[in-house]
């Protein structure tokens, strides 16, 4: 796979540079934790749930439609299954890197906890995420060239990380679902902001401490309006004489 190979070769280069090659039984006993849990999600959560999700897609692949009710078992155990099998393997790389003092970098962060699609994709792959943000969102302009050109940055990248996954119409579909998704996310997250602005800036010129008659001195040393300041040359603070104005006032 071009991302986990583009990391695995960059963190093996620096090693074999660095000469790093003596064991430490710290990194031993972290690595060799993080590979059993990678072995048991991968092993047992993704393997378990796969029984619960195959009969269902080979069912429906051979014509027969299923019930709701296994329709909804099988979707949520093949969700299940990819994101244990995916976070498994990663997390049996990591462990095994860890185990020679290389340390990879997190690849799954509790990915369906987040209540949007912008959320999921920053923790969800996030060593393809990084890898399509830094070589394809960022070379096409990012964000720097105006909302509908990030958008459209966006789409783009999502269809070539469709197509990252396999060479098939249903990867395309894939990747033009989630682009079109993080698209209307995005817009959204920009109109709150800008309706949250439009009135925020309404609610302070309207108020009555913005009117000219209520507006305090800017040489004043707190906010007191103008008409009920005291018509005195100096403060309680000043004991100067009281031929020049007081800066306190």
């Amino acid at each position: 796979m071009l991302v986990p190979s583009i990391v695995v070769n960059a963190a093996l280069g620096s090693y074999l540079m660095r000469g790093v090659t003596r064991l430490r039984a710290e990194n031993i006993a972290i690595g060799l934790s993080i590979f059993t849990v990678g072995l048991f999600k991968k092993c047992v959560l993704a393997d378990v749930r796969a029984l619960w999700a195959d009969p269902v897609f080979t069912a429906a692949a051979a014509g027969q439609r299923p019930g709701p009710v296994d329709a909804w078992v099988g979707a949520l155990a093949f969700a299940f299954k990819q994101y244990f099998d995916f976070s498994g393997y990663s997390d049996m790389a990591i462990g095994l890197a860890r185990m020679f003092n290389i340390v990879l970098p997190l690849n799954f962060d509790s990915p369906y906890k987040p209540t949007n699609i912008i959320e999921f994709w920053r923790r969800w792959h996030m060593t393809l995420s990084r890898f399509l943000r830094d070589y394809l969102y960022f070379p096409l302009g990012g964000n720097r060239r105006g909302g509908p050109r990030r958008y459209a940055n966006l789409l783009i990248v999502m269809i070539l990380g469709g197509l990252w996954h396999g060479a098939a119409w249903t990867f395309v579909l894939w990747g033009t679902v989630h682009g079109v998704l993080l698209v209307i996310n995005h817009a959204w997250h920009a109109l709150r902001r800008s309706f949250a602005w439009s009135v925020t800036s309404g609610l302070v010129t309207s108020s009555p401490a913005s009117s000219p008659s209520l507006r305090s001195s800017r040489r004043g040393c707190c906010f007191v309006p103008q008409r009920y300041r005291r018509p005195r040359s100096f403060c309680d603070r000043c004991t100067g004489s009281t031929e020049a104005p007081c800066s306190h006032l």
